[in-house]
């Protein structure tokens, strides 16, 4: 089970992931490889599960299959367009080079892609409503808080993350439905 990454302060993780418009994302710097800086984009867990079934061995070869898929699916240019657009292309980089790329998005994906049934959601939950109390999130946290519905005549109110990210349910990721319920649970 992944677990949240150390090295990134709770209130910048929770900022990461709590992005409206757009799925979370982490800047990787390539500048050693002589390649500009790129952003890896979260994946919503049924993407993961496309290419590796939870429980599912793999073989050595069908190993480096998936992790190259999962760096041409993940790396992208700070304009939002693929970094790659085979497999192949990716093929062509130096033994080295991909190596370092795909370190490098792996790691970075672990940063910004917790899911379910992969992850440590006790863990990330803890991590994620520390950082929305931080005061440079207060914002939004409100903003999480405010995205809900009333229901008339009753005291209950219905999570509508939809409206908080401005994307429709079917394209929210796991990362952003675990940030939203750790600053929902917040509300006092």
């Amino acid at each position: 089970m992944r677990t949240p990454p150390k090295h990134v302060p709770p209130a910048r993780l929770f900022r990461e992931l709590c992005c409206a418009g757009r799925r979370p994302r982490w800047r990787v710097s390539f500048a050693e490889l002589g390649l500009p800086d790129l952003y890896v984009y979260a994946l919503a867990g049924y993407e993961l599960e496309d290419l590796l079934p939870i429980g599912e061995r793999v073989s050595e070869e069908h190993s480096k299959v998936v992790l190259d898929e999962l760096v041409v699916r993940t790396l992208h240019n700070l304009d939002g367009s693929a970094a790659f657009v085979s497999v192949e292309q990716l093929g062509e980089a130096r033994y080295e080079d991909a190596l370092e790329l795909t370190n490098s998005a792996l790691e970075a994906l672990n940063t910004v892609s917790p899911t379910y049934g992969r992850s440590d959601l006790t863990a990330w939950e803890q991590v994620l409503r520390e950082g929305a109390m931080h005061p440079s999130n207060a914002t939004l946290r409100r903003g999480v808080i405010d995205a809900a519905a009333h229901l008339s005549m009753t005291a209950h109110f219905v999570q509508q993350p939809d409206r908080f990210f401005g994307l429709p349910l079917g394209q929210l990721v796991d990362a952003q439905r675990i940030a939203f319920d750790a600053a929902w649970s917040t509300r006092g």
